[in-house]
């Protein structure tokens, strides 16, 4: 997961390099929602003993591009 985050976070940095935190938090609401990353994966999917060991790619949706 922290992979995922710092993903979606330097997307919205890369969007918005001005911006304070908070004002990026405004204009990406998105990153204050918890249940992101189940819109990648599966319960399933995350709840997987290897997926808590190592990298395992999305298998609902693909990861944002850069």
């Amino acid at each position: 997961m922290t992979r995922f985050w710092l993903r979606v976070v330097g997307i919205g940095i890369r969007r918005h390099p001005e911006l304070t935190f908070n004002e990026l938090l405004a204009a990406e609401p998105h990153l204050l929602d918890k249940g992101l990353p189940l819109r990648h994966w599966s319960r399933e999917r995350m709840n997987r003993d290897d997926a808590k060991q190592q990298w395992i790619e999305p298998d609902l949706r693909p990861m944002p591009a850069l």
